[in-house]
């Protein structure tokens, strides 16, 4: 990625980090999980599945990461990792598609919210309604780019974690993109494949600092005064 740092390291490596700000120290740990093969064994067939599902862990809060991972490389981590996959917040696999989210799948990391990044009238006519319905199964809240815009997630070093909606009306976030918008309409925006970037912000109201995740399928808005992890 342009401007960006390559860092190599082994699998099921844990990446931690700490930082400082305003005199106190913070600390968030990037767990890799898949691939599980060694280098030389990896052979997919299909390059969706190169995209390394990982959980971001800060202040007690836990978020999956699985970019365009499909059900291949879900059933690979299923099958390698026995102890508990639970997370908070799911970055739904695939901009919802159904090659990705399988049940098992979902009824392992038992996700309390689910953030979909597809565009509006994208001409894949993500997210699919099976995909949905699983979600909705499992009483999991979702959030969607194409219904709320800018999706905002704040977690505190303080095991508290809130969203900000650019629209908070989520009464159509159970139903289907194909159902919204037929197939042959248009993609108007293309999306970031990761809630990046992150940065620190102090709650005027609370005075807790959050590490903040800005989302949006036009653009990513960090402040220019704020501290950038």
């Amino acid at each position: 990625e342009e401007g960006g740092t390559t860092i190599t390291f082994q699998k099921d490596t844990d990446i931690t980090h700490s930082f400082i700000y305003e005199d106190n120290t913070y600390t968030y740990t990037l767990d890799f999980l898949t691939p599980t093969a060694q280098a030389n064994e990896i052979g997919y067939k299909n390059a969706n599945n190169y995209s390394p599902i990982m959980i971001l862990e800060y202040g007690g809060t836990k978020v999956m990461f699985t970019g365009d991972a499909e059900e291949e490389v879900e059933e690979e981590l299923l099958s390698y990792y026995s102890q508990s996959l639970d997370v908070d917040i799911l970055k739904v696999g695939h901009h919802g598609s159904t090659t990705s989210s399988s049940s098992a799948f979902l009824d392992r990391i038992t996700p309390e919210y689910a953030v979909i990044q597809c565009g509006v009238n994208n001409t894949y006519a993500h997210p699919n309604q099976d995909t949905l319905v699983k979600l909705d199964a499992d009483h999991t809240t979702i959030y969607r780019n194409d219904l709320n815009g800018e999706i905002t997630l704040w977690i505190s070093a303080f095991d508290q974690f809130h969203f900000e909606l650019e629209n908070e009306d989520c009464t159509q976030n159970s139903v289907g993109g194909e159902t919204l918008y037929p197939k042959e309409s248009k993609a108007i925006s293309y999306l970031w494949n990761n809630l990046t970037p992150w940065y620190i912000e102090e709650n005027q109201q609370t005075k807790k600092e959050y590490l903040v995740a800005s989302v949006s399928y036009t653009h990513l808005t960090p402040a220019d005064d704020l501290t950038r992890v």
